[in-house]
């Protein structure tokens, strides 16, 4: 048997250029423009990496309390990069 699959149309590189355009300040997550499940979890992994890369920071003042997202200087550039 062969499972063809169609190829992912939004990955971290997309949803990294859909979000850094609405990272002005400190932003709640679930305020950015990610619809479903699907892309809410590739757009948190696109966090995580600018995290990684020192491009946001991240907050959260408890668990389960709402996440913070906030830009560290100009968001310039891709996720390739390495820091």
């Amino acid at each position: 048997a062969v499972l063809a699959l169609p190829k992912e149309g939004f990955g971290l590189r997309e949803a990294w250029e859909r979000l850094k355009a609405f990272l002005k300040g400190r932003v709640a997550f679930h305020r950015l423009p990610l619809r479903g499940w699907a892309e809410q979890a590739v757009g948190f992994a696109a966090l995580l990496e600018a995290h990684r890369l020192g491009l946001v920071r991240l907050f959260q003042e408890a668990p389960f309390a709402p996440l913070y997202v906030e830009p560290v200087g100009a968001l310039e550039g891709d996720l390739e990069r390495t820091a």
